[in-house]
C-alpha cells in the first residue's frame, strides 16, 4: 500500500505512481495532481547588406559615353516561438485509488486510475485537460534601390 498524507495541501507534479495493490492520497485542504510543463523558446535574428558600384562605358546609339550604376540592399528580420508542452501526472493501483480532501480535488492534466476509485472531496472536484500551446512569429524587411546616371 502506497500512501501519501498532509496536514495542509497535497501536490504532485509530473508524479508516476506504477501499480500499487492500494494507493491513498488524502490532504487536510486540497489534493492539487498538475500536469508538468516543458517549455521551449526559440529566438533569432538575421540581417543582411549589399552595395555595388560599376562604370559603363559605350559608342553608338543613342547614348554615348560613361554610364555610372549604383545599387544598395539591405535586410533583417527576427523570429521568436514558445511551446508548452504538458506531460500528465499519473497515478494508478492495481486495486483500490483512495483521494480524500478537506476542500478540493484538482485534476489538472492527470490521471487516477484503479480497479476502485474512491474520492471524498469536500468543497470541489475539477478535472481538465490543460493544451499543449505553439507560438511562432517571424518578421523580414528588405529595402534597395538602383540607379543608372549618363555622365
Amino acid at each position: 500500500m502506497q500512501s501519501a498524507s498532509k496536514s495542509g495541501e497535497g501536490l504532485a507534479d509530473r508524479l508516476s505512481s506504477g501499480g500499487q495493490e492500494s494507493v491513498t492520497l488524502q490532504a487536510a485542504r486540497d489534493v492539487n495532481l498538475l500536469a508538468a510543463q516543458d517549455t521551449t523558446q526559440q529566438t533569432g535574428s538575421n540581417s543582411s547588406t549589399n552595395a555595388s558600384l560599376g562604370v559603363g562605358f559605350g559608342l553608338g546609339g543613342t547614348q554615348n559615353g560613361f554610364t555610372l550604376e549604383l545599387a544598395a540592399s539591405g535586410s533583417k528580420g527576427n523570429v521568436n516561438g514558445n511551446s508548452v508542452t504538458n506531460q500528465n501526472t499519473e497515478v494508478s493501483a492495481a486495486d483500490t485509488l483512495s483521494i480524500t480532501s478537506g476542500r478540493d480535488t484538482n485534476l489538472i492534466g492527470a490521471v487516477a486510475s484503479g480497479n476502485t476509485v474512491d474520492a471524498d472531496v469536500g468543497r470541489n472536484l475539477t478535472v481538465t485537460s490543460p493544451q499543449d500551446t505553439n507560438t511562432y512569429n517571424s518578421q523580414q524587411d528588405s529595402a534597395g534601390f538602383q540607379a543608372s546616371i549618363c555622365v
